[in-house]
């Protein structure tokens, strides 16, 4: 049954079983990051269009901000998909390396 359940989590597309699938994300994500809560790190979220291109402003905006919230002590978390969500992760990674480089 827990296989039959998980194939059809994964594949159906109708918005209930959609909303279904963030709230189990957000669960795994919540028991995931448990000993980041336990270390008192300041987590925050960033999603967004996944249509947002690299060349925008919108995705200059997100890879800045994924820079400062990084810099600033916050751990940035994602849906890892591209656009927006990308954008902020590689402005974290970018800013990561240039503070590894210094």
């Amino acid at each position: 049954m827990r296989a039959h359940l998980t194939r059809y989590i994964d594949s159906s597309k109708t918005a209930e079983v959609r909303g279904l699938r963030i709230l189990l994300e957000y669960f795994y994500a919540s028991e995931i990051f448990k000993e980041i809560v336990r270390k008192k790190i300041k987590i925050i979220s960033v999603f967004g269009s996944a249509r947002t291109t690299p060349g925008s402003p919108e995705y200059q905006l997100a890879w800045r901000l994924g820079c400062l919230l990084y810099r600033a002590g916050f751990a940035v978390v994602t849906g890892a998909s591209r656009g927006i969500m990308q954008a902020a992760n590689q402005g974290v990674a970018d800013a990561i390396a240039k503070e590894i480089a210094h």
